[in-house]
């Protein structure tokens, strides 16, 4: 699941937050402009496994999909 941090009513972490709660282990990438390491910290804590800052460069992006994909079977 790709989520931004900054989203219209629910944001991201929180979202990441609720999928954790229920005990789902859905990979969650963070794909956000938002760079400072409070807010990486922020997601991962929140139960994000991976954190991209945009703009993104698109090889990097599938690169860590199929890692997190590869790692959740």
């Amino acid at each position: 699941l790709i989520l931004d941090v900054l989203m219209p009513g629910i944001d991201g972490l929180e979202v990441c937050r609720r999928l954790r709660a229920e005990g789902s282990a859905v990979p969650v990438l963070m794909l956000t402009a938002k760079s400072q390491e409070k807010d990486i910290v922020r997601a991962l804590d929140s139960g994000a496994a991976d954190y991209m800052v945009k703009p993104f460069k698109p090889d990097e992006l599938r690169s860590r999909v199929r890692r997190l994909v590869k790692e959740s079977k």
